[in-house]
Formats: structure tokens, sequence, C-alpha cells
């Protein structure tokens, strides 16, 4: 018995608004200074944050001012091939109270969320970077967070196939989920700072890791950022609700942004 076949052309199928070009231009050019391959992550986002600045100069982006943008972004990357950059985030003196302001902000935020599957990972590394900023009397917690960053640091500079593209996936999906720096309604430096923020504190997590065990895993890393995408990022709400509580470290001038990256 021979079927019968209809043709039915779905009118709503794929009908997802497509980004207007000055948006996809603008996502591209934040995409690729991250991307940028010979620099460290930290200067590709102290990048990020100057050509953001400069961005927020124009009352709306058109032709015009994306043909400036485009002139401060080849900028931007060439002080990034030249190590220009890097050395101008070196020579600015580092606020460790930034970061200990921040783990001590995200873990209470953690701490008062209801137990989901990311929950148990999440904690174990969270207890790990608490015990290693406090286990020695007399010394700082800003101290250590130094001492933590340095050890892995020296892990990762022994590390040639990574050391140069260790967290920065994490910040480029970052920006290409979002669309960023053009989400509706939402500032692209406060956007931006939540990025950096995330990516400070994973850091910091995995440098506690890597103090505590002697050595860098790989396997650390990947359990620490999809239990944190797990409790930070499960659905909409539970993400607006971890961005208002982590906006609380930033000072408003936006150098706390910069001495996250210090």
């Amino acid at each position: 018995m021979a079927l019968g076949e209809k043709t039915i052309i779905q009118q709503t199928f794929n009908t997802a608004p497509l980004f207007p070009a000055q948006q996809k231009l603008l996502n591209l050019f934040c995409l690729s200074l991250i991307n940028h391959a010979n620099s460290s992550t930290e200067a590709a986002l102290y990048a990020l944050i100057k050509f953001v600045m400069y961005t927020q100069k124009f009352a709306k982006i058109d032709d015009a001012a994306l043909g400036e943008l485009e002139q401060v972004y080849a900028a931007l990357l060439e002080q990034l091939q030249t190590g220009v950059l890097a050395q101008e985030l070196m020579n600015i003196a580092p606020d460790s109270k930034v970061k200990t302001s921040l783990v001590l902000q995200m873990q209470d935020y953690f701490r008062s969320l209801p137990l989901n599957r990311g929950s148990v990972i999440l904690d174990h590394y969270i207890q790990c970077l608490l015990r290693v900023l406090t286990a020695e009397e007399g010394v700082s917690m800003e101290q250590k967070v130094s001492d933590i960053e340095s050890s892995l640091a020296r892990c990762l500079q022994a590390d040639e196939q990574q050391k140069n593209w260790a967290f920065r996936n994490l910040i480029l999906y970052k920006i290409w989920e979002n669309n960023f720096p053009n989400q509706p309604n939402v500032d692209p430096l406060r956007a931006l700072y939540i990025i950096v923020a995330e990516y400070a504190f994973i850091k910091l997590l995995t440098a506690a890791s890597v103090y505590e065990r002697g050595r860098l895993e790989w396997d650390d890393v990947t359990n620490i950022v999809y239990s944190f995408h797990s409790r930070s990022q499960h659905n909409s709400e539970v993400a607006k609700n971890f961005h208002r509580h982590i906006e609380t470290v930033r000072t408003g001038d936006d150098l706390s942004m910069i001495h996250l990256l210090t």
C-alpha cells in the first residue's frame, strides 16, 4: 500500500530574531580581544575593560561609532601583541582586599542556597579555599590570596599547552551566550564586572586546590566550573539573584574590577 505524502511549511520554524549587524560586530570585537592567543587572560580582560569603557561615550552604536570603535579595537589588539597592556596591568598596585571581599561574599551566597546537584562539589572547593586562607595564624587573608595565586601561576607556567588558555573558554562562552555587550537593559560595565568576578572566584578556587594538593589537576578545574555554573546559573531567576549578591563587592568606580585581575 502506498503511503500518501504531504509537505507542510512550518511558518514559525526558526523565527528567533537575528542580532543587528552592529551588535554582531561589537560582540566579535569582544570575543577577538579575549581570544588573543599570545596574551594572558588577565591582560585580555583588561583590554576588554578598556574597550567597553570607550563604548560608553556613544549614546548610540551606529556606523560612525563602529568606525571609531574599530580603530580602538585595533589599537588594543596591537597593545596586547606588544605586551604594553600586560605591563600596564602589572604596574597597577594590587588590592587583595577586593579579592578577599569577593571570596566572603561568594561563600556567603552559596551557603545560603538550597541544595542541588552541584552543591556538594562546589562546597568542597569553597571549604578548601577557606581552609587555605585561614589556616596560618598571623598571616592575613590578603597575603594568603597572593600565596595561592603564585602557586597556581607556577603550575600554569609549567604547562605550555594550557597556560594561555586556562579559563579563557569560559569567558568566551559567557560573551557569546549573552551577546555581550548588547544585553537589553543591562549596563555593559555591570555585565563585564559579573564576568570578571566569576572568573576571579573560579581561579581562586582552583588556586586553593593547587596549593593544598601541591599540583594542578584539570579535573578539579572542570568540577569547579560545572558546579559553579550549576549553582549560579541554573535558571534566569537564580542568575539574577546571584548577580545582585556579588555586585555588593563592586565599588561603583570599576577600579575594583581591575583589581580582581591584578
